[in-house]
């Protein structure tokens, strides 16, 4: 099959890309920049523009990966853009072109505050989300419904590294909490005019770091935290007819609770004290942490169950796994470490030590 794909080059799609070239797939990937390979066909063109600012291809199916995860406030005309007129642009494209098979990208956490148990199938009306990411995935789901193509939706969960060693070329999303852990701990000493920790470490044989830190949530809360290279499988053997009008809910089927993602976490770096508890207090340092992470908190509490049919094929989301993915970002992404190389996040801790520091806590 002739498959068009959006998103090929983010981390859902280097990973199924792949699979399905090994398929016998033939893939023509649309780029905003023009890239070179002797396996794939790039296309530069944007899902913003109309008609994706390509001219025709012969495609036998569009597979829609493409889409921005923020969940912040501030970008909510880019997610509109992105998510909704992008998925709006791709079924017009194959409209135009009289593609009739669509296979779409959605995501678990497309039913807001209203839906406490998401099944595979279509969504009833909803008007309260947690975030605007959430309200442009929910009306483009909804506008995939409405097309008349023969179209499958694929829902993934919070996509983490793969399972066997913990690799993924993207920290973003899950991994912003654990990097305004490094962050703050990093910042405080820069402006405390220490020596970093971690450089000592080894030297002088440091015990563990005690960081009496609470992360406001529900310690039983679940979250859907979802191997990328079990969701790529999992939607690589379902492009095809027999799959035609189906939802599929791509989570494993055990979901691990904020009480173990936490614990983890903290083996992983080798501190003490930080676990998630329900009770805001005036700690500062459990203040300052927070509000680093507040796009996160409506996720870790009141989380939905998720009926999954396909859940079982996903191995176990358990402590070493969560290990393994931690101890990958952490071994690999440098934005954190070399004096907060990552300019957004150093100004985000700026704002929130500056606020902190004014309301005198």
């Amino acid at each position: 099959m002739r498959i068009l794909c959006t998103g090929a080059t983010g981390m859902l799609g280097q990973e199924l890309v792949p699979l399905l070239l090994k398929a016998g797939h033939e893939v023509y990937a649309l780029s905003r920049k023009l890239r070179k390979s002797s396996h794939i066909h790039y296309i530069k063109g944007d899902v913003t523009k109309p008609s994706l600012g390509i001219d025709h291809v012969e495609v036998d199916a569009v597979l829609h990966m493409a889409a921005l995860t923020s969940l912040r406030e501030r970008n909510k005309e880019d997610l509109f853009i992105q998510n909704y007129l992008g998925t709006q642009n791709v079924v017009q494209y194959c409209k135009e072109h009289e593609i009739k098979r669509l296979f779409y990208i959605s995501t678990v956490y497309v039913c807001g505050t209203e839906v406490k148990n998401l099944k595979e199938e279509k969504l009833p009306p909803i008007t309260v989300f947690r975030n605007r990411y959430e309200e442009s995935k929910y009306r483009a789901e909804n506008y995939v419904y409405g097309s008349k193509l023969d179209y499958t939706v694929f829902r993934p969960g919070i996509l983490v590294g793969r399972y066997s060693d913990g690799r993924s070329k993207f920290f973003q999303g899950f991994y912003r909490p654990i990097k305004a852990i490094v962050a703050a701990h990093s910042f405080a000493e820069q402006k405390l005019k220490f020596p970093r920790r971690e450089v000592l470490e080894s030297k002088l044989h440091l015990p563990t770091l005690h960081l009496p830190m609470r992360l406001y949530g529900d310690p039983n809360s679940t979250l859907a935290l979802t191997p990328v290279d079990f969701a790529a499988e999992a939607i690589a053997k379902r492009l095809d007819d027999s799959s035609i009008g189906k939802i599929y809910n791509v989570v494993p089927d055990r979901l691990p609770t904020l009480l173990e993602v936490t614990d983890s976490v903290s083996e992983v770096l080798g501190i003490k004290g930080y676990h998630p508890n329900m009770e805001r207090t005036v700690n500062p340092l459990d203040m300052f942490y927070n509000r680093m992470v507040r796009d996160f908190h409506p996720y870790l509490h009141d989380h939905p169950t998720i009926e999954t049919s396909i859940g079982h094929e996903c191995p176990k989301v358990d402590k070493g796994y969560l290990m393994r993915i931690v101890a990958y970002w952490r071994a690999h992404d440098s934005s954190t470490d070399k004096e907060l190389a990552d300019v957004e996040l150093a100004e985000k801790v700026q704002e929130d030590y500056d606020e902190v520091a004014i309301a005198g806590v």
